[in-house]
């Protein structure tokens, strides 16, 4: 089943106590004494700053997902690497936090060997003990027996058997010889003409212990989507969410933070900024900015700004998808894609008030108009403010077709539908994490 908060905070709690035994051997080794509040070195320092610093750096590593023994192997060490890196700027700019270098590395030393040693090790007890789960999928049978990469893409964690009904239930298997499968999940689709002895025969499993899901609740919990095709209006009456929408609160205190960072970021990258533009003069003639009519909040449109990354008026004529080696695209437009350096400049529309940092991504008006037509619920993603990067940016690489629109908006409506400051952190996380990894740019 998918990774829970729960799984998340065992996670957490394992590498906590990593890190406190950790610094507890380091000072008896180097100091034969572990004073914890006390003495000229105060180990409580140190457990604080490596507690802030690792699940950070582990969580935009993804060590707190399902990962193969030799990613655990890897990306624990690039984890606390780089948490020591951090931690070394961090103690070198405030110096009360300084942290004796012998004594800096064999805390780090002893970090990477018990969040790995603890990680493979569970990875390993988890692999012998966790039972396949079968998932059952019921539904009218011009749906069940459609499209289900989703399900595909997890056998080695679920045997899916699917079956449908007419105007009564039918199928190879019975709701008695459900309840008796093992490890059993019914998935059932919210069809309006379900029949009555089939809602019976989902009760009665539910009060025997059976779990059953709606399918678009199951993509949610398990894969941070909905899926599109599955939703109905009367889902969005009884689903709970969408408070952000009129949820004032949320939305003065992200304006507040969108106002915040995207004038601290101005600042910051403006060096940077002002060499990239150095660098598109130099290539090519032109404008320094491409600038777009997207649509925005409430489906208003607005002018996006970024950085030229192709050659000039490489979009004379009809509008297309860009696309992997698309040809209009520069030398230095490549480099500051992958690097997405081309985006900064969209922290003036975040500062004006058109974007915020996280959100779905804005698209152009001729791409919108068709995609309304083709796509159930697709106005709905312009509820919400669009953003800088968001859930389905760091979910589902770069698209180019109907299809991919589809996908990334099963992301963007469970943005929509769970959007809270500790969502927008997670997306913060991901993004550098995607940054990092050079996925998804074009």
């Amino acid at each position: 089943m998918p990774s829970s908060r729960l799984h998340k905070l065992l996670f957490l709690f394992f590498d906590g106590l990593c890190i406190i035994t950790s610094v507890y051997l380091a000072y008896e080794i180097r100091f034969k004494s572990f004073g914890i509040f006390s003495g000229p070195h105060r180990p409580i320092d140190d457990i604080i700053l490596w507690a802030v610093a690792i699940p950070v750096v582990f969580y935009i590593l993804e060590l707190y997902n399902r990962l193969g023994i030799s990613n655990i192997v890897m990306r624990t060490f690039v984890g606390v690497m780089g948490s020591g890196f951090l931690l070394s700027i961090f103690s070198y700019l405030f110096y009360q936090f300084f942290i004796g270098r012998i004594l800096f590395a064999l805390e780090g030393i002893s970090i990477a060997i018990l969040t790995t040693a603890w990680r493979v090790g569970y990875n390993f007890f988890r692999g012998q003990i966790e039972k396949t789960v079968n998932i059952i999928l019921l539904g009218p049978k011009d749906i069940v027996f459609g499209k289900y990469d989703d399900f595909i893409k997890e056998t080695d964690r679920f045997s899916v058997k699917q079956y449908h009904y007419n105007s009564q239930y039918e199928g190879t298997i019975t709701f008695d010889e459900i309840a008796k499968a093992e490890n059993a999940v019914v998935v059932f689709v919210d069809d309006p003409n379900i029949p009555a002895e089939v809602i019976q025969g989902l009760v009665q499993l539910r009060l025997n212990g059976i779990t059953v899901k709606e399918i678009s609740d199951f993509y949610e919990s398990m894969w941070g989507k909905l899926p599109v095709y599955h939703l109905r209006d009367r889902w969005f009456v009884y689903s709970r969410g969408f408070t952000a929408v009129h949820y004032d609160f949320y939305q003065r205190i992200k304006r507040l933070l969108d106002v915040g960072l995207s004038s601290i970021g101005l600042i910051l990258t403006a060096p940077l900024m002002m060499f990239t533009a150095t660098l598109i003069k130099i290539e090519s003639k032109g404008s320094l900015f491409y600038k777009q009519e997207r649509i925005g909040l409430n489906g208003k449109p607005f002018i996006m700004i970024k950085f030229r990354s192709m050659v000039q008026d490489a979009e004379k004529g009809i509008a297309v998808w860009a696309r992997k080696g698309d040809p209009r695209v520069t030398r230095v437009g490549k480099i500051i894609r992958v690097l997405r350096i081309d985006e900064l400049p969209q922290l003036f529309n975040i500062l004006n008030g058109d974007m915020s940092f996280v959100g779905p991504r804005p698209e152009r008006p001729i791409f919108v108009n068709e995609l309304e037509k083709n796509i159930p619920y697709y106005t709905y993603r312009h509820l919400l403010k669009p953003g800088l990067t968001g859930w389905a940016q760091v979910n589902y690489p770069y698209g180019d077709s109907i299809e991919d629109a589809v996908r990334k908006l099963e992301f963007d409506l469970y943005y929509i539908k769970n959007a809270s400051l500790f969502l927008d952190i997670q997306v913060i996380f991901k993004t550098i994490r995607v940054v990092l990894y050079r996925e998804g740019s074009r």
